[in-house]
């Protein structure tokens, strides 16, 4: 899956076969839909990676979007987006149980976890998965920070110290400098394998990465 339209998803991507403008009608209902939904009942970030996942869905070559109703899908995707965010968690804002979420979008409760299978499947997904995480869970996501370094460990790279990281967030992999990152190395050396010796990287001058994609 690809994030807002970085390679191998979206409009333009799809290779073939499947009638462009039916497909745009039903990506157009879809995203009525979720809108409609997040912008009610959830926020603005739910909408966002709603249309993101759909986006995805019609760039395959074989669009599952043409079976199926527009409903089921943006039910479908509404849950999954909620599920690797972990939405029927209190503790979490917004919240909200899967059945509510159906029920509030007018499917089955089997409908809508039929889609959501075929979605975390089609794009191997898992809980805080990294493509699909807010950003207000991705501070505490350890799949975010992991990087590989040249020995083949990997490696958080929260611990390293700022200036670390923004080499980090340079080469693609981080995505930002976290808010906690210190300015300088602790005296017990963390960060300070990068430095010296195991550095970020494959050992042939490519960058390493152990975060998903």
């Amino acid at each position: 899956m690809a994030r807002k339209g970085e390679p191998g998803g979206g409009k333009g991507k799809r290779k073939g076969g499947d009638p462009p403008g039916k497909l745009d009608e039903l990506f157009a209902e879809i995203t009525r839909r979720t809108d409609a939904f997040c912008n009610e009942h959830l926020d603005a970030e739910y909408a966002e990676l709603s249309r993101m996942v759909t986006e995805n869905l019609r760039g395959e070559k074989k669009s599952p979007l043409l079976k199926g109703t527009p409903e089921g899908w943006a039910a479908g995707i509404v849950y999954t987006v909620g599920w690797v965010n972990f939405l029927s968690d209190p503790d979490q804002k917004p919240h909200m149980k899967s059945k509510e979420l159906f029920r509030l979008m007018g499917v089955s409760e089997s409908t809508g976890m039929a889609r959501s299978a075929e979605i975390k499947k089609l794009f191997k997904l898992t809980a805080f998965d990294p493509r699909l995480c807010r950003r207000s869970l991705m501070d505490k996501n350890p799949l975010v920070w992991l990087i590989q370094l040249d020995n083949g460990i990997i490696d958080d790279a929260r611990r390293y110290p700022r200036h670390m990281q923004e080499q980090l967030v340079e080469m693609g992999l981080i995505p930002y400098v976290h808010p906690d990152a210190a300015e300088e190395a602790s005296e017990e050396g963390d960060g300070k394998e990068a430095a010296e010796g195991d550095g970020v990287g494959d050992g042939n001058g490519h960058a390493g990465n152990g975060h998903p994609t």
